[in-house]
């Protein structure tokens, strides 16, 4: 058992390492759009096959739970991509330590058959922090 733990803890910390190794990062995907103008005579408002202005490229992504939508100019897309690709890897490495580090724990805490791995945790029912709470100082 503590054989597969220290197992665990070595595949963490390759992931701690070539998460160090990461460069720069963003979240988000990138999509192109076209618009149209609305400006009477345009192509993109012609009566037989409109032509839509574009294509651009815009990223869109969640930070801290708000929804983010920038354009991208095409001297910085390939820069760009490059970023979300490092981003998809960070995530995929951090899904990963999570995994390990639940199967730690399961192990060194939830192994009902080795007990001398079980931490010694104070009581927790209602009836312990009560007397704990009434038990006068002294």
């Amino acid at each position: 058992m503590i054989n597969a733990i220290q197992q665990i803890e070595e595949k963490i910390q390759e992931i701690k390492n070539q998460m160090l190794a990461l460069g720069p990062m963003h979240p988000g995907s990138i999509s192109k759009q076209y618009h149209v103008c609305g400006q009477p005579g345009c192509r993109c408002k012609a009566a037989t096959k409109p032509q839509r202005h574009g294509p651009y490229c815009k990223l869109r992504y969640v930070h801290q739970g708000k929804q983010v939508c920038r354009f991208v100019r095409p001297q910085w897309l390939e820069e760009l991509a490059s970023q979300l690709e490092v981003y998809k890897t960070f995530k995929s490495l951090t899904n990963q330590w999570i995994a390990l580090s639940i199967q730690r724990a399961r192990l060194a805490f939830f192994d009902a058959s080795d007990k001398k791995l079980l931490p010694h945790a104070p009581a927790t029912t209602k009836n312990a922090t009560r007397n704990r709470k009434s038990k006068p100082q002294s």
